[in-house]
């Protein structure tokens, strides 16, 4: 087995774990462990909800109240026995070879982290791949000064060691932590490494429901993040950093308020984001018309 632990933090929607889990089970190359992290949720989970997927070695650590998304992967990474350490979201899914295109891209080097592929579905139509960014690009410091491009922590895999010697994520900030984390790793020397074939099925939720939309705390994050990074970055770097912070804020306000999103936008543009954003200045039910996703 592979020498990976996966934590998935769990928001009180029991289904969708339970699609997160099953998609573990029916790997070609299974985990060491998964570690359940039940943030507070108003159920708690249970074993007897993963009868049927025995070959797993499930733990299950329970938050008594909810501390968050960076607390709960925090805690499962220092409950990992395990040399490197897989994310996996509650609503996301992996394709049957993830673990083993994952653990194959490992062996290419010492100080390398893995991101994969992502397939996007709706909460709605599961079923249904309307969108796929294909992870190609070895990504270092540079290149994610201009953009989250190694994407959500359900597509990572990470050494322990290398999160634990970085403090892991910081659980200070309201958004953007999975961004902040592979900034701090690359910076310390850490190679993402793309698994091409490696796909996780990437899941937006309909109804808006998302933390990652909510865009109060990519307000507040930005904030933090530019005040943490104002002194290690040159000029040029903090300018690029920028960008890339208002970018996120203007993803996250346009699903809610386009005309909130706008100024977002243009400072994105102006401080030297690439033009395609420019499509968030087509309002987001718009897009959605023509089969087109923002966010």
């Amino acid at each position: 087995m592979i020498n990976t632990t996966v934590i998935i933090p769990t928001k009180n929607r029991l289904d969708m774990l339970c699609r997160a889990v099953r998609s573990v089970s029916e790997q070609t190359v299974l985990p060491a462990a998964v570690i359940i992290i039940d943030d507070g949720s108003l159920e708690p989970v249970d074993l007897s909800s993963f009868e049927s997927m025995k070959n797993l070695n499930i733990t299950i650590v329970r938050n008594n109240s909810s501390v968050g998304g960076a607390r709960s992967r925090n805690i499962g990474i220092y409950q990992a026995n395990s040399k490197f350490v897989s994310f996996l979201d509650d609503d996301d899914a992996w394709e049957p070879n993830y673990l083993k295109e994952v653990s194959a891209t490992l062996l290419e080097g010492e100080e390398l982290a893995v991101y994969t592929s992502k397939s996007f579905v709706l909460s709605n139509d599961l079923g249904k791949v309307f969108k796929e960014s294909i992870a190609v690009d070895t990504i270092s410091y540079n290149k994610l000064l201009n953009g989250n491009f190694v994407g959500t922590t359900s597509c990572v895999t990470v050494k322990k060691s290398s999160l634990v010697c970085i403090g892991c994520f910081d659980e200070s900030l309201p958004a953007l932590q999975d961004y902040e984390c592979w900034l701090r790793l690359s910076f310390n020397g850490v190679i993402f490494k793309p698994a091409s074939e490696a796909k996780v099925f990437y899941t937006i939720n309909v109804n808006s429901t998302q933390i990652s939309g909510n865009y109060d705390n990519h307000i507040q994050a930005k904030a933090l993040i530019s005040k943490k990074y104002i002194t290690p970055l040159e000029r040029h770097q903090y300018k690029k950093l920028e960008a890339t912070l208002c970018f996120f804020i203007a993803k996250a306000v346009h699903r809610r308020h386009y005309l909130s999103s706008l100024s977002y936008t243009l400072k994105a543009l102006i401080k030297g984001r690439n033009a395609k954003l420019i499509i968030l200045f087509i309002p987001y039910k718009a897009l959605n018309l023509i089969g087109v996703y923002s966010s």
